[in-house]
């Protein structure tokens, strides 16, 4: 224990030190390291040393903030360069050690940049190998087969699709690691964290390489969260990441590769089960799934869906906040068109706000909906109700007690 807290402090030391050097060295200076290469070093042999010697100390938190350090330090010693390569050692760390949150803001240097020098990520082939063919199928066999929330296989998970979303892959390992997230999905395991993993690496793969993906497979992830609504199989997460999108680059992925989806059969079922959802549900489902379907259908399904959502649109009042959101949104996409007295209902409507002794959130999204409507739909009598907008919202952040959450 008295090493770890010892390596603790050279690590804390270590890291201001590079931080300094490497801004030293971007203004044109010189920075000078005589041992380079000793926290590499070191890195090894602590944590082979507690690994091969069977030592219980990988949840002790000062073992597991030094090694975090680690990797912390293998970046910044590499950041003035365009590429930081880690090792097996380091790749293993980031896995372990760091929480999904922590490892997600560590990796966001190798995120698409446009505006300076775009960093990448390497690994060697053979690790590349390992975390693709050993260590995802690994985490992901535990999740489909124990799901006590009480394990850290979620959070592992996580940190390793994190790590392969920022890595120029091979067409091999793409193909593997698709279908480990189609198997995770089609199972009961999936929670908000493994579908926001799943999208980021869908984001960052089209956005640093666009990167080609079969559209087989992306179609039959999408068929596996229709046929869960379907069937009765979805549980919350899976509700909540499909009306929320948190597998939004699923579509997206499917749009760009121009292929359209064709199974009419299966959306007719889906229908016919929301059919007996409540009017809320039928509309969270339309503004979300079948919208998203509706976009990479052929035409036959457009009609389809298009003739659902014109029904539940029908059906909704405007009385709340959220049918207001609705009515704007199935304006914004051209289901439906601007009804002119609206505008004098929603003034009504916002009176309820105007003496500061109330406020929604959700007037946020309400805004951005109106901007998009008088901006690009040129819809112009609702510039008042967007001036007024504004004003609740600015009153509201000006307030002394104001809170961002």
């Amino acid at each position: 224990m008295h090493s770890v807290h010892q390596k603790a402090y050279e690590c804390t030391r270590k890291i201001l030190d590079l931080t300094k050097a490497v801004k030293t060295i971007k203004a044109g200076g010189i920075s000078f390291n005589n041992n380079a290469d000793e926290p590499t070093s070191t890195h090894i042999n602590l944590l082979t040393f507690a690994l091969k010697n069977n030592i219980m100390i990988d949840q002790y938190p000062p073992y597991k903030a030094v090694m975090r350090d680690f990797v912390k330090i293998a970046i910044l010693h590499q950041s003035i360069k365009n590429i930081v390569r880690l090792n097996q050692y380091e790749v293993y760390s980031a896995i372990q050690f760091y929480s999904s949150k922590e490892l997600k803001s560590e990796l966001s240097v190798f995120f698409k940049n446009i505006d300076t020098t775009q960093f990448r990520l390497s690994i060697s082939d053979e690790c590349s190998e390992w975390i693709v063919s050993t260590v995802l199928s690994n985490l992901t066999d535990r999740l489909i087969q124990d799901r006590d929330l009480a394990n850290d296989h979620q959070a592992k998970f996580e940190n390793c699709v994190r790590i392969l979303a920022v890595l120029d892959l091979n067409d091999d390992s793409i193909y593997k690691i698709m279908n480990k997230f189609s198997q995770l999905i089609a199972s009961s395991s999936t929670t908000i964290g493994t579908y926001e993993a799943i999208n980021d690496f869908l984001a960052h793969q089209y956005n640093l390489f666009q990167r080609k993906i079969e559209t087989d497979v992306l179609i039959a992830i999408l068929n596996t969260l229709i046929d869960k609504i379907t069937f009765h199989k979805a549980h919350g997460w899976d509700h909540h990441a499909i009306l929320h999108d948190s597998i939004s680059n699923l579509y997206e992925y499917i749009q760009v590769a121009k292929k359209k989806y064709t199974d009419k059969e299966r959306v007719r079922r889906l229908l016919f089960e929301l059919q007996r959802y409540n009017i809320e549900d039928q509309r969270n489902f339309s503004s979300s799934l079948l919208y998203s379907v509706f976009n990479i259908s052929n035409e036959k399904i457009r009609k389809i869906i298009k003739k659902f959502i014109k029904g539940v649109i029908s059906q909704s009042p405007k009385k709340e906040i959220d049918d207001w959101q609705f009515y704007l949104w199935s304006v914004a996409v051209d289901f439906k068109n601007f009804d002119v007295e609206a505008v004098a209902n929603l003034n009504e409507y916002l009176e309820q706000f105007r003496d500061g002794k109330m406020f929604s959130s959700k007037l946020y999204s309400l805004k951005e909906l109106i901007n998009f409507l008088r901006n690009k739909k040129e819809i112009d009598a609702l510039e008042d109700i967007n001036n007024e907008l504004g004003k609740l919202i600015s009153h509201y952040e000006i307030r002394p007690n104001y809170s961002s959450i």
